[in-house]
């Protein structure tokens, strides 16, 4: 009789667990509610609305560079033309970098549409993600209405990020570092010498 009551207990008990652990949907992302959309204005880098040139999948796996694109995971770059500009943008082409459509929380953008874009600042880039204002442009009827009177693009497209002698700021900060390091290295082996 003792050893039923076990069974049942034991059995019981894992019909329990497995009615309580069963897997649920994940999300990624769940995005809180917007800030004020004053917030947002002053806290973006650049806001305009533009049309999807081109897109681009950037990041692949660092163990193989011949491994095929994965929009779900992988950083892309977004080649959009600016149609109206109201803060940080006065080129006719701008790139907009955003995380993976899955757990990146990239903001999925389609080739020939046209959007709303809060873009912010992450070292040279602007970037965007799911959880900001960045929106089809024929549902930010709210937003444009607030931001008002825009300007026309002025300049021709911006320079690709990245490249050192386009960026003269970030050629002083790699020139810093490497003097840094070096003064390290000097320092370490004068202590090297003193110690032994």
């Amino acid at each position: 009789m003792k050893n039923t009551t076990r069974w049942i207990t034991a059995i019981s008990l894992l019909c329990t667990l497995g009615i309580t652990l069963q897997p649920r949907n994940a999300y990624a992302c769940s995005c809180a509610p917007p800030p004020p959309l004053a917030e947002d204005f002053r806290g973006a880098a650049a806001v305009f609305s533009g049309t999807v040139r081109a897109i681009q999948v950037t990041g692949h796996s660092p163990d193989n560079s011949t491994a095929q694109a994965r929009p779900f995971l992988d950083p892309t770059a977004v080649v959009l033309d600016v149609t109206a500009a109201w803060k940080g943008v006065h080129q006719a082409q701008v790139v907009v970098h955003t995380g993976g459509l899955g757990i990146g929380c990239g903001f999925e953008f389609q080739s020939g549409q046209t959007y709303l874009v809060f873009a912010y600042q992450q070292g040279a880039e602007l970037s965007t993600a799911l959880c900001t204002r960045t929106a089809d442009l024929s549902t930010a009827a709210a937003d444009l209405q607030w931001l008002g009177r825009s300007q026309a693009p002025t300049g021709p497209g911006v320079p690709a990020a990245g490249d050192p002698c386009r960026e003269p700021h970030m050629l002083f900060a790699y020139l810093g570092v490497a003097i840094g390091v070096w003064l390290i290295g000097l320092g370490l082996r004068g202590w090297n010498r003193l110690c032994h």
